[in-house]
């Protein structure tokens, strides 16, 4: 198996001669004086359904800088939306003590790239890559382990700091429809559960029949946890590749385009399911500064000064969504050609994320290890 076979970034155009100078005409603009570009690159490690331009420029304005453009071919998600991101990361910095980037602007008119796009002031800081995944190569891996504890324990930590806010008070409340402003738990979990619904049912070839994730949604929506606590803010693509580290802990968290009202376990339960599939979801062991399961539960729980509630319920959901994605990354390499339409539809229906679920939810095993997901 090609570990990069996992990735799901759909190949978007990289940046020509014609956007470097559309760009300094913009930053110049935005700064009040001329910006000149000096280096334009994609970087590689990254896994995120976006597609990122790093910038080095010299002139007005911070010298370095961060480019997420529109996609320009039909990706992983339905919709991509820019301004869910640009807001959530305003709401973030105006609104509370967590780490985000600082949005230069957001830029609506399709005029100057082609497409939309924000630009975000660059954080010095590392990432675990997800390509490779650090699980097997890269600076994390080569990490003392009491450091990758450091660093695990940290982001469980600002994890729950996320969730102890009051999301309509902090600029969140725009995450669910108006219909839903103020409501609890239940209710936006409800929602969560429709969203993943119409994506399975409409935008997964074959999901309506897949054999794990449309009995696995069907248990889902039949057993939906019920509680009257208040919905909280859910990052939706919690994980430690989604955070710019320094020194072991987050100075930045980044890629919002998930973010929903809901309860904290949707985030706590991605977290675990996405650490297990990049270690022994992937044939490989966890890392050994990794706190285990036990570990991370008892660390959020102390952090967040509450208990974890229903979370086998909400692994189950991290898998289907998961494997909903990976089934819809399937279908985009069969589209440009890297896989087959026979080989697209075996990576869909079994690929460790939905043998983990299916053994999760007692539903017969899709098959054995082996094709394009392992």
């Amino acid at each position: 198996m090609e570990l990069d076979d996992q990735s799901p970034v759909p190949k978007g155009s990289e940046a020509s001669d014609a956007d470097r100078t559309a760009l300094e005409g913009w930053l110049g603009r935005r700064f009040g004086a001329p910006v000149r570009i000096t280096d334009l690159r994609r970087p590689e490690g990254a896994g995120h359904s976006n597609e990122t331009w790093m910038l080095t420029t010299t002139g007005a304005g911070p010298a370095e800088l961060v480019v997420r453009p529109q996609p320009t071919v039909a990706g992983v998600f339905p919709e991509y939306a820019l301004d869910t991101q640009v807001r959530c990361m305003e709401a973030l910095r105006s609104n509370t003590d967590l780490p985000a980037p600082v949005v230069v602007g957001y830029e609506q008119d399709a005029a100057v790239l082609g497409r939309p796009f924000y630009v975000m002031e660059r954080i010095d800081g590392v990432i675990p890559p997800d390509y490779p995944p650090y699980t097997l190569d890269g600076w994390f891996l080569e990490t003392p382990a009491a450091d990758q504890t450091r660093l695990y324990e940290s982001s469980i930590d600002t994890l729950a700091a996320l969730h102890r806010l009051d999301p309509f008070a902090t600029g969140f409340g725009f995450l669910v429809p108006e219909a839903l402003a103020g409501a609890g738990e239940t209710a936006c979990l409800r929602h969560h559960v429709d969203y993943w619904r119409r994506y399975l049912l409409e935008f997964v070839d074959g999901g309506a029949d897949h054999p794990v994730l449309a009995p696995a949604l069907a248990h889902l929506d039949a057993t939906i946890p019920v509680t009257d606590e208040p919905a909280r803010l859910t990052w939706g693509d919690a994980r430690i590749s989604n955070m710019i580290f320094r020194d072991f802990r987050p100075v930045a968290v980044i890629d919002w385009e998930m973010a929903a009202l809901g309860p904290p376990e949707v985030d706590l339960a991605w977290y675990l399911w996405l650490e297990a599939f990049f270690a022994e979801g992937i044939g490989f062991p966890y890392l050994p500064g990794y706190p285990g399961k036990d570990g991370i539960v008892a660390r959020y729980e102390a952090a967040a000064g509450r208990a974890v509630r229903d979370l086998p319920w909400f692994e189950a959901f991290a898998g289907l969504r998961y494997g909903a994605i990976l089934a819809r990354i399937a279908a985009m390499r069969a589209g440009t050609g890297e896989l087959s339409a026979e080989d697209a539809a075996t990576a869909a229906r079994n690929n460790p994320c939905t043998r983990a679920l299916a053994a999760l939810l007692g539903l017969p095993r899709p098959g054995e290890p082996g094709g394009p997901f392992g």
